[in-house]
């Protein structure tokens, strides 16, 4: 009966097994269609282990990692010029730290709003 009971089990197992779906090449963005830096970045090739030490990923990417492939913080004032008194990447602050408004895995945000009336749509 036990041996019975235990093949039952077995084969209940090895069914639901067959059954199942494979994960996904790369995880879905938490938010579909509010995380557009995920979607940019997996369209560039970036997967998680490029910018994340850790597998699987439990902490946020530090700002010398964003650099190391979007160039120096002077290079990015330069490239956001065209935004004048409103280039975040030319703050009266210094260098923020690229997390304060870009998030990858949520809706990025306009941390100069907090003080300022700045209508920017941040990337």
């Amino acid at each position: 009966m036990r041996s019975l009971l235990l093949l039952a089990l077995g084969l209940l197992l090895l069914s639901a097994g067959a059954h199942a779906q494979p994960p996904p090449a790369s995880p879905a963005p938490a938010n579909p269609g509010v995380a557009p830096l995920f979607e940019k970045h997996t369209d560039f090739g970036v997967d998680c282990i490029t910018c994340h030490d850790e597998n699987p990923p439990s902490k946020p990417v530090t700002m010398p990692v964003c650099l190391s492939c979007h160039g120096t913080y002077d290079s990015l004032a330069d490239k956001s010029d065209e935004l004048g008194t409103t280039n975040a990447h030319a703050s009266h602050n210094g260098e923020l730290d690229c997390g304060n408004c870009h998030h990858v895995h949520q809706r990025s945000v306009n941390y100069c709003a907090q003080c300022h009336p700045f209508d920017l749509d941040v990337p």
